[in-house]
């Protein structure tokens, strides 16, 4: 299966480096950053982020579900040095500010476009999107910009096989690029923030043949897993139980548990597993 796929990504790669090479270099990074900045607006005046929902924003077109954007979304804002507030902030898919009005800072991404290849235009190459942050205290849009993906998203896009998908995630660095990074990334927070989170995964053990399904539960800073059945392997799966504070994410989904080493996790729910990141990172 995994074969299968590798080889669909390799072929879906070269008929988009077919579809790049034969049209136009259409899409391009805006030049000017960012569109609109607030008299008195300094980014050292923000702390906890609460990022809503992407919006749809394209008109007289069937709407493209966003829902599962949110967590790499949050995870680029974090990698900016900010605390991201936890998902239940706002999680209404129509994004409306007001409904995260306890949090201060509100940033809303929203689809503005796709961009289609002339070459080939039922083929997404890239995306425009335009990222705003609102301040509650104040009433008022505070920040806002625009971009569009460009030569690198479109390649990528292609090379992944999934243009649509591909469009959206590769314009996140472009539209946020001018939003300051602050200078100690992942700054700590409170752990108690998020809410409790629990979700089925499989853990495989590093360096092991070990491979034990069970339920993952993070609770106020505290990480656990409690092995379910295994068949042969129920011995093996209850030495992975565990219930540590400080637990946190290597490369990948590398899962580094303290006292019990390094764990590849696999899970079917992505976004979970990016919230679970997200959390592990905000109990630091």
């Amino acid at each position: 299966m995994n074969e299968q796929r590798s080889f669909n990504y390799i072929i879906t790669g070269l008929a988009g480096l077919v579809i790049l090479l034969s049209g136009p270099l259409s899409a391009r990074a805006e030049d000017q950053h960012p569109v609109f900045v607030a008299p008195g607006f300094q980014f050292n005046q923000v702390d906890s982020i609460c990022v809503m929902p992407m919006i749809d924003a394209r008109k007289g077109v069937t709407p493209f579900n966003l829902d599962g954007f949110r967590p790499d979304l949050m995870l680029k804002v974090a990698e900016k040095g900010y605390r991201v507030v936890d998902p239940s902030c706002s999680r209404d898919s129509g994004a409306n500010a007001a409904q995260g009005a306890k949090w201060r800072w509100i940033l809303t991404v929203r689809l503005d476009d796709f961009l289609v290849s002339k070459a080939e235009p039922s083929v997404a190459i890239g995306s425009l999107l335009t990222a705003s942050l609102f301040d509650t205290q104040s009433a008022k849009e505070v920040w806002r910009d625009t971009a569009m993906t460009g030569f690198g998203g479109r390649f990528a896009n292609n090379l992944l096989g999934n243009s649509l998908i591909g469009a959206v995630e590769s314009g996140f660095g472009a539209v946020l690029a001018k939003f300051e990074k602050q200078k100690k990334p992942y700054p700590p927070s409170q752990a108690t923030m998020w809410p409790p989170m629990s979700l089925s995964a499989r853990l495989y053990k590093y360096h092991t043949f070990t491979e034990c399904n069970g339920l993952l539960r993070f609770d106020s800073g505290t990480l656990s897993f409690d092995p379910s059945s295994n068949g042969k392997s129920d011995k093996k799966c209850a030495s992975l139980r565990f219930s540590v504070q400080g637990a946190k994410f290597g490369a990948g989904m590398w899962l580094i548990v303290p006292k019990k080493g390094r764990f590849f996790l696999q899970q079917p729910g992505g976004a979970e597993v990016l919230y679970l990141d997200l959390a592990l990172r905000s109990a630091r």
